[in-house]
């Protein structure tokens, strides 16, 4: 049976990215040790910012270690607080960028 998740108040569900990294050397170091602090929006509360709710599925900025893993959830997907996000990745295209 799927469970299915809908986060309170100003909770935002994400799947977190990970980039895998291998040094210079060949050595694979494993996501742990890194601080990602960005993720895939997957659902969000009622009481979220409403870009982050208008924009499931792209890709979230937050605060470092402001991603917490809950039982039962799937490994790569924790719950981050409203007030721990900067912002939502609305475009990658490096041409729409102002030129300096």
């Amino acid at each position: 049976m799927k469970t299915r998740f809908k986060p309170a108040g100003s909770y935002v569900l994400i799947e977190r990215l990970s980039a895998e990294k291998v040094s210079e050397g060949g050595i694979h170091i494993p996501d742990s040790s890194s601080h990602e602090s960005n993720g895939i929006i997957v659902a969000a509360g009622p009481e979220a910012d409403p870009i982050v709710k208008e924009n499931i599925g792209a890709t979230l900025v937050f605060a470092v270690n402001a991603a917490k893993n809950m039982k039962g959830m799937k490994e790569n997907q924790a719950l981050v607080r409203g007030e721990d996000i900067f912002g939502v990745v609305l475009s990658a295209e490096v041409s729409s960028l102002p030129k300096e």
